[in-house]
């Protein structure tokens, strides 16, 4: 728990520079006489005195015991004192609102003790965590009166000269509450607001390492720990303290209610908003009266995502470093949720993640959390338009720095997940292929055909599917047309990653022959026409293996219907119809379909790509009859998924018009007998109405 980038508690009390008179660790409290005198020996002529009427006398003895607490090696004696923690428990209660002092230094007590697991039983059962929130919830409430009192008096701000604090410090506000401030009271003010920022530190430190049960956070929750962590966060500017509650804000993201809690504040502002507005469209007149001018200002959401994205901020602020990590940790963690998300894309946090992931000590969190936004694919056309760094060409540059030895999975795993998103998204694609005029992608396709890296090839071949849109994805269609053209390497190597891989149904055939499928675009250019060199290479003999039933894997055989169909689809792919009938691919397919009956993939492929088959002579004529696709096609006329049943009647709308007239009253009739089958069994008849011949099935073909 101590690593999460702080000073060190003595050191923060002690930088408030105050003697024993006003309370705090300073150097008179801890130099070489305070360290002989104050020992475990006085311990219990400091506890008596804690009953003493003087304020002043309570204050110095509590500073004792905390400057006892700050040595390790005391703890287990003051564990262990009868009446210690029930005493120092009292005295938070009834004292820690009147004084912070008094305060601080048992929170410091207890924040001492709470650094080992041991001691969390005996400070949870003395209720310090009840205690600690009301004085932290008193703390926060106080701030926020003091901010309104100076937004109503309108007073000229006095800065902090506090230069050690890069953040803008928001207290500084805080510190004008009167028209006339002067010199001293302005210092006053400054270091009343550091007083608070220490027993703010301490205490959230201390609820946090007993939060580490699981029962006591969701106690925690309860009280609304979230609201007070979020409070200080948008309004504090201490870093040790805003790092501690970013941590603890992590801490608490890994739960969904937490994250629920975190994100309703945007929910609340929204409906506030609306209302206001509802209110003033209707013309009333006590909203705008009563409203002062301080309220005018538009309050800030009060959701996680908007206090915490001043930390990321590209501007003149200088952020420290360890409060940025934790930022970023703490937005991955709640990249997982939707609504969070959405929050941090209308916060525009996409650009400037792309710029901490470019910056190698935020790169995997940054990367990390990009990846988790790139999940949403209505979101995903952002990342290339992302400024100054777009996110294409931030995974572009990490894939080609990837060595040719290499695999991507292997040495980037998150940018190359990042990178099967992006490339999913046409705007993105077009960005991916549009740079430099696609040199870079075309570079990045070599390498990855020359390793023959299986999530490389995916990268590429979603891209292709957008080589066929002109329009939209120009420079998808030119990289490939590039590639394919202008060096037979490419070509070649696609080829025998399809055709050399061992056993059937690798990986790397698998995305080699999508790639193949999907680069393939004769009715876009001619020059994409991959016809004539996958027919010399035998690949539709191997795609026969794949679609033989049993053969292979259910992925790989759909891979290969998906084949059949992209080289069968169209006019311009007449010429295939032959290879397809030699190999015995239409064949292979009418028993897939009839093995695949239950899968709607498998069943939506096979049946579109009869559809494309009915349209050449060659294969419509062993479609029609050496197989009964026919018949299966009219069954599948009352399919449950909508898109088998619209490409069974495109593709018997193919046999109506290009198979004859037999054909075509066969199928008219089958038609009618599909949509009416109920009124026929209800009438007894079984299709052997009016409409002449019985029911269309499998021996009934012409």
């Amino acid at each position: 728990v101590s690593g999460i980038g702080s000073s060190g508690l003595v050191s923060k009390l002690g930088a408030l520079g105050l003697n024993s008179t006003g309370g705090g660790l300073s150097s008179h409290a801890t130099n070489d006489q305070s360290k002989k005198t104050n020992t475990l020996a006085n311990l219990d002529l400091y506890l008596e005195r804690l009953y003493d009427d003087d304020p002043k006398t309570r204050l110095e003895c509590v500073e004792k015991i905390a400057l006892l607490a700050s040595r390790s090696s005391n703890l287990e004696a003051l564990a262990s004192h009868e009446t210690l923690p029930q005493t120092l428990a009292r005295v938070l209660r009834e004292d820690g609102r009147r004084s912070t002092d008094v305060a601080t230094h048992c929170l410091c007590v207890f924040f001492a003790l709470s650094n080992a697991s041991a001691f969390h039983g005996l400070i949870l059962g003395n209720q310090v965590g009840d205690a600690t929130l009301r004085v932290v919830d008193l703390e926060l409430r106080r701030a926020a009166d003091r901010r309104k009192t100076h937004l109503r008096t309108n007073a000229p701000r006095v800065h902090s000269n506090d230069s050690t604090n890069p953040i803008t410090n928001t207290n500084d506000e805080d510190i004008a509450d009167i028209a006339d401030i002067d010199e001293f009271e302005a210092r006053r003010v400054v270091l009343a607001e550091k007083k608070r920022d220490a027993l703010l530190y301490v205490a959230f430190y201390a609820l946090l390492n007993v939060a580490e049960d699981v029962a006591v956070e969701r106690k925690m929750k309860k009280r609304d720990i979230c609201h007070y962590l979020m409070e200080c966060v948008g309004t504090r500017g201490d870093v040790d303290l805003l790092v501690l509650c970013v941590t603890f804000l992590r801490k608490l993201s890994v739960r969904r209610e937490n994250v629920e809690d975190m994100l309703r504040g945007a929910t609340e502002t929204t409906t506030k908003t609306t209302t206001e507005k509802k209110a003033s469209d209707d013309g009333d007149p006590d909203g705008d009266a009563l409203r002062s001018p301080s309220e005018e200002k538009e309050t800030p959401p009060f959701d996680v995502v908007s206090r915490t994205a001043r930390f990321l901020a590209d501007g003149d602020a200088c952020v420290p470093d360890v409060l940025v990590h934790a930022t970023l940790r703490l937005l991955l963690n709640l990249s997982f949720h939707e609504r969070a998300r959405d929050a941090m894309h209308e916060r525009a946090l996409l650009p400037r993640l792309c710029v901490l992931a470019k910056k190698k000590a935020f790169e995997r969190v940054a990367l990390a959390t990009l990846y988790n936004l790139s999940v949403d694919k209505r979101r995903r056309r952002f990342f290339a338009v992302a400024s100054p760094t777009a996110g294409t060409d931030l995974v572009l540059d990490a894939l080609l720095e990837t060595p040719d030895a290499d695999l991507i999975a292997h040495a980037c795993p998150i940018v190359a997940g990042l990178a099967v998103n992006l490339s999913c998204d046409a705007r993105c694609a077009e960005a991916l292929a549009a740079r430099e005029n696609g040199k870079p992608f075309v570079s990045f396709l070599k390498r990855r055909l020359m390793r023959r890296d299986a999530l490389g090839l995916k990268v590429a071949r979603n891209v292709a599917r957008f080589a066929g849109d002109k329009e939209t994805c120009p420079s998808v269609w030119r990289a490939f047309k590039q590639a394919l053209v202008g060096d037979q390497t490419v070509l070649n190597s696609m080829l025998d990653c399809f055709l050399s891989e061992h056993p059937l149904g690798t990986d790397v055939a698998l995305e080699a022959l999508g790639l193949l499928a999907d680069a393939h675009r004769p009715m876009v250019d001619g020059a994409l026409d991959l016809s004539e060199p996958c027919e010399s290479r035998g690949v539709f003999e191997k795609i026969a293996a794949y679609v033989t039933p049993n053969e292979t894997e259910d992925d790989a055989a759909l891979e290969a219907v998906l084949f059949c169909l992209a080289f069968g689809k169209g006019k311009e792919n007449a010429k295939n119809a032959r290879f397809f009938v030699r190999t015995g691919i239409v064949e292979s397919l009418y028993e897939t379909l009839r093995e695949k009956k239950d899968d709607d993939a498998f069943v939506l492929a096979v049946v579109s790509a009869f559809g494309a088959f009915l349209s050449f002579p060659e294969t419509r004529d062993v479609v029609l009859n050496h197989t009964q696709t026919v018949f299966y096609l009219v069954e599948l006329l009352r399919d449950e998924c909508a898109a088998i049943r619209d490409a069974a009647d495109a593709a018997l709308d193919v046999v109506v018009d290009e198979a004859g007239e037999k054909w075509a009253v066969h199928v008219r009739r089958a038609r009618f007998e599909a949509h009416n089958r109920e009124w026929l069994d209800a009438c007894g008849g079984g299709g052997g109405g009016s409409g002449g011949g019985g029911s269309f099935d499998e021996h009934s073909a012409p």
